[in-house]
């Protein structure tokens, strides 16, 4: 369904805009 992949887009959007500029948060996300 694409429902995953949109659910997937806006957690990626908010996670972005939420997340300050550090790249140790974003390294973490990169499982």
């Amino acid at each position: 369904m694409l429902s995953h992949a949109i659910y997937i887009n806006l957690i990626s959007l908010l996670l972005q805009v939420h997340s300050p500029p550090r790249r140790m948060n974003r390294r973490e996300f990169k499982v």
